[in-house]
């Protein structure tokens, strides 16, 4: 026997093991999932709130209308979708208005005054948005005592303030405090 021969370890050779590299690469996956999973969800609580403020304000008349009484909560609800139906068409307007303006902009010859004018119209649709709103709110506010009113302004607080530690956040604010921990007058 020669030295070569007696180096060979005895028994079986190990096999090539064909079946590492496809695990390692969907273990490098599943990690990248998690990592982006991980981070997009940081980057949702730093950028606030989600959604206009036409429909946040909804969201948090919405859940406060659970606390009213019956004919205030029918109340609340008919003043809501009235005003989510005239929204429904200032959307469309606002839409046409984006188009325009991107059309504008884009246009082979630039015309400044035909921007101007686009934009303009973005600007009073919009202020037409938060006008039909403030109205909204005021019908509500009509019939709501002082303290329903507070009531109503921590659920409007609560719902436009950023979301950032959002595990801490408590679904309703509590009695006689802001959402963030302020004492109210």
């Amino acid at each position: 026997m020669t030295a070569n021969e007696n180096d060979k370890p005895q028994g079986r050779t190990p096999r090539k093991r064909r079946w590492i590299w496809p695990v390692l690469v969907v273990s490098l996956g599943l990690n990248l999932l998690f990592i982006g999973l991980v981070a997009g969800r940081m980057w949702a609580r730093i950028d606030g709130p989600p959604g206009a403020p036409h429909r946040i304000l909804g969201q948090a008349v919405e859940n406060f209308s659970v606390e009213l009484p019956d004919t205030k909560k029918q109340r609340a609800n008919a003043l809501l979708e009235k005003q989510r139906e005239g929204n429904r068409a200032l959307k469309r307007q606002l839409r046409e208005a984006r188009r325009e303006a991107k059309d504008a902009a884009l246009a082979v010859t630039y015309d400044e005054k035909k921007l101007a004018e686009a934009f303009t119209r973005l600007r009073d649709i919009r202020n037409s948005q938060h006008q039909a709103m403030h109205e909204m709110v005021l019908e509500l506010l009509k019939d709501l005592t002082l303290e329903e009113r507070k009531v109503l302004l921590r659920y409007v607080r609560a719902a436009f303030r950023p979301h950032r530690h959002s595990d801490r956040q408590r679904t309703r604010p509590g009695d006689g405090e802001g959402p963030r921990g302020q004492k109210l007058p």
